[in-house]
């Protein structure tokens, strides 16, 4: 009932409370939050999104400032971005991103994605992507300090693709190269026999050469003089130029390829991808007490090279690395039986002259 007016003309008569159309009828209010075992859960909608998220509290004034956080987060368009999940922005960056890249680096980038972004982070949402990159960085701190640096750019370019102002947390790298073992050649060939056949020439062309495995699939007959048993190749990861003497095992894989050339003048049919992952199957096959990589065969041929004697600036050269000091971080790796011919070699100049 409407109040009755008094004697003030100017006062201002309210109507009596009515109740909305849409107000239930004797069913009380939902609750926006509901308890779960220990931890309070969101159970609204605002503005359109449904809200369920666990508000990770059991106190319930905590869990309703967390509620009070989230609505603020969708009228700013924050919380439709945490959402996102960092797959979906992986694959988005693989097909939109990347073909406009050189292909040096598509090779180099996709690999990053495919073996250790995606394989780590899978399905986590973004708004949880920050809280999981220090462990991220922890799990690969036995990768060159150049390495890493790459896992960080393409991390933060995918990111970026849900989440414009995204920035990394700080990250600590480790200096320098800290792998201590390298394949042996019995390691080697144990490998390359529990090797699909059709991926045999080219494990044994990474293993003699040094090649990076990205210019070894994409070596043409261009690259190839037969004539002079050599491979000239400029490496598509430094840009330089690099010339390399067939061992006895490259001239055999390049005689028997050359009777079969391809259309397109590459010697391999075979991608990136499908070798890694042969490369992998063959090594649990093995049975090995470690995971070398493909890369490995790289280690391997410039380990190889230096436990026989060859000097650190020749190896250098055959490897296209720019500098010795870096040769010698990455690859030195001496045997005990290299060093012990060092010190037989010592001793037998040191050899007391007879009286």
């Amino acid at each position: 009932m409407a109040s009755k007016p008094s004697n003030n003309s100017n006062m201002v008569v309210f109507p009596s409370w009515k109740p909305w159309r849409s107000e239930p009828k004797g069913e009380p209010m939902r609750k926006e939050i509901r308890l779960r075992g220990r931890n309070w859960y969101a159970n609204t909608r605002f503005m359109g999104e449904l809200l369920q998220d666990c508000l990770d509290t059991s106190d319930e004034k905590i869990a309703r400032r967390r509620l009070e956080h989230l609505k603020t987060m969708i009228e700013r368009g924050e919380y439709q971005v945490s959402k996102k999940k960092f797959g979906e922005l992986a694959s988005q960056y693989l097909n939109e991103v990347l073909i406009r890249k050189s292909k040096a680096s598509q090779v180099r980038y996709e690999s990053i994605v495919r073996y250790h972004l995606i394989p780590f982070f899978g399905d986590t949402r973004l708004g949880e992507v920050d809280e999981m990159v220090k462990a991220y960085f922890d799990e690969k701190s036995n990768l060159p300090e150049s390495s890493l640096k790459k896992h960080a750019r393409v991390l933060r370019d995918i990111v970026r693709l849900g989440d414009k102002n995204f920035k990394l947390p700080a990250i600590v790298y480790r200096r320098g190269f800290y792998q201590t073992r390298f394949l042996s050649e019995e390691e080697l060939d144990h490998v390359i026999s529990c090797l699909d056949d059709r991926y045999h020439a080219l494990a044994l062309l990474l293993a003699h050469t040094g090649l990076r495995l990205s210019n070894a699939i994409n070596l043409n007959w261009a690259d190839v003089r037969l004539s002079k048993d050599m491979i000239e190749v400029r490496q598509s990861k430094t840009g330089d130029f690099v010339r390399i003497p067939f061992t006895e095992a490259v001239s055999d894989v390049m005689r028997f390829r050359q009777r079969v050339r391809r259309m397109d003048g590459k010697i391999f049919d075979v991608t990136v991808r499908a070798f890694q992952k042969a490369w992998k199957k063959a090594v649990r096959k093995a049975g090995l007490d470690w995971i070398p990589r493909p890369h490995d065969l790289r280690h391997f041929f410039c380990s190889s090279l230096l436990n026989k004697g060859v000097d650190h600036l020749t190896v250098a050269t055959l490897s296209g690395h720019k500098g010795v000091n870096l040769l010698k971080e990455r690859y030195g790796h001496l045997t005990d039986e290299t060093l012990r011919k060092a010190m037989d070699t010592f001793n037998g100049c040191r050899q007391p002259v007879a009286n």
